[in-house]
């Protein structure tokens, strides 16, 4: 205690603490090496995170340009099944049209040539004339008459009338 006390005069000096170092350079060595060590692993860390970021963005980006091109694929080949659709509509309709009997429509719509309704208009009305087909149906004049031939219905009636008494 005497040393903490100058002589004479009687005041306390404080203890000598030693100066905190304010720059790496004024560290010890050891210090040094770890922190530096500690910083390269850090960068690593860094790094490796950059480039599992980037490898995760090129997989979710190269599964989607393929998932996207086989949407356009699958989009491509609808439009053209519903274009066909369409030109066989038309097709159909043109025939219907042009008074073809059900019978026969679908094989003359098939043999339509076109790709527009006045186009396929035109050819139905073309191959018609051409094949000789025509819309009217045979009539059956007896349909409706129980298969009795000519007369009317009242003569008919009594002619049935009268072949009862015959008997």
């Amino acid at each position: 205690m005497s040393d903490d006390v100058n002589a004479g005069t009687g005041s306390v000096t404080p203890p000598v603490t030693p100066t905190e170092p304010t720059t790496v350079e004024q560290l010890p060595e050891f210090a040094r090496n770890l922190i530096t060590g500690l910083r390269q692993e850090n960068a690593k860390h860094r790094t490796s995170k950059t480039e599992a970021v980037e490898a995760a963005k090129l997989e979710a980006q190269t599964a989607f340009e393929a998932q996207l091109a086989a949407s356009n694929t699958e989009h491509e080949a609808t439009k053209g099944e519903l274009g066909t659709s369409k030109l066989e509509l038309a097709k159909l309709q043109a025939a219907i049209n042009s008074g073809i009997p059900t019978d026969k429509l679908l094989t003359f719509a098939s043999r339509l040539v076109g790709s527009t309704e006045e186009e396929l208009k035109a050819d139905a009305e073309e191959a018609k004339k051409l094949y000789g087909v025509t819309s009217d149906s045979a009539v059956d004049p007896s349909q409706g008459r129980g298969g009795a031939t000519g007369g009317n219905a009242d003569t008919d009636f009594g002619s049935y009338v009268m072949s009862l008494f015959d008997k």
